[in-house]
């Protein structure tokens, strides 16, 4: 009787349902809280949220779709390629835990975008924009990496609606997306005819905060680390992705480092700029 009782227990445990990880929850509900209402706390929440989901993970404890989604949440919004790249992988795992979740299927999409573009290639499914003084354009697309049905599996828009979009947009009747992708170009000669958006202090006095990385000082790395920001209109960085990066956390001081800036944006909309911060150079740039 004893042992039936016991197996019972043990079928019964096994039966549980498994519950969602609520410190998981509200690391994504703070991320996501920080973009709308907390702009100015973003770049050390961020940073906080990094640490206790890799303590989170290391201890196993991403278990039910949820879990993954919420992890994947705050992943992509690191700030290296390698974060990004988990984020799709947890993305993609929550999809198979959670068939039905939409938030997720987009999810595996815009996370690998941004892995692509952090490693300066075309997106595949178009969900990177810039803006600029206000007005959006489409970051560089391969638009034959994947199909329209496999961008429509995954709730992205198709490349005709995203070119419907646009033309409405601008009010064009152009006949491909490309239209709208800017080149490198064309975005640098947009940012440099726009307001500028005027850093509060100086790029030296932001660069001497830098903290060099241990580990990039023993290896002797030096060099410049190119990062794209988008401004807000309150002059607070949103968003801080590395174009060109050094590696050995220099790529993650970098995108902390212009978190923590302020500038006055008197363009009074968001747009984007691009700053080199310097790790071992004698004369910073920005």
């Amino acid at each position: 009787m004893k042992a039936y009782l016991f197996f019972l227990s043990r079928l019964l445990a096994g039966c549980a349902t498994v519950k969602d990880n609520a410190a998981l929850q509200a690391l994504a509900d703070q991320d996501q809280y920080d973009r709308t209402h907390n702009v100015a706390a973003m770049g050390s929440h961020d940073a906080a949220h990094q640490q206790t989901l890799r303590q989170l993970i290391a201890t196993g404890q991403l278990r039910t779709g949820t879990d993954y989604l919420n992890a994947a949440i705050v992943l992509q919004h690191a700030d290296s390629a390698q974060h990004y790249l988990l984020a799709n992988k947890f993305a993609k795992k929550a999809v198979v835990l959670s068939p039905q979740n939409k938030e997720a299927k987009i999810l595996v999409a815009q996370s690998w975008d941004r892995y692509q573009r952090s490693l300066g290639q075309p997106q595949w499914y178009g969900l990177q924009h810039h803006v600029i003084n206000g007005q959006e354009y489409l970051q560089p697309i391969d638009t034959a990496r994947v199909t329209d049905a496999e961008r429509a599996a995954l709730f992205v828009s198709t490349l005709p609606q995203k070119l419907a979009y646009f033309n409405k947009l601008y009010g064009k009747h152009e006949t491909s997306v490309q239209k709208y992708v800017l080149t490198d170009a064309q975005l640098n000669a947009l940012q440099e005819a726009q307001p500028r958006a005027e850093l509060v202090g100086t790029y030296e006095d932001l660069f001497h905060q830098a903290k060099y990385p241990a580990v990039a000082a023993a290896k002797h790395i030096r060099g410049f680390v190119l990062v794209e920001a988008t401004i807000d209109a309150q002059g607070h960085v949103s968003r801080a992705d590395v174009v060109e990066g050094l590696g050995y956390g220099c790529d993650e001081e970098a995108t902390r480092l212009l978190k923590s800036a302020r500038y006055i944006n008197p363009t009074g909309a968001p747009h984007d700029v691009r700053v080199q911060v310097p790790f071992g150079q004698p004369a910073p740039r920005g």
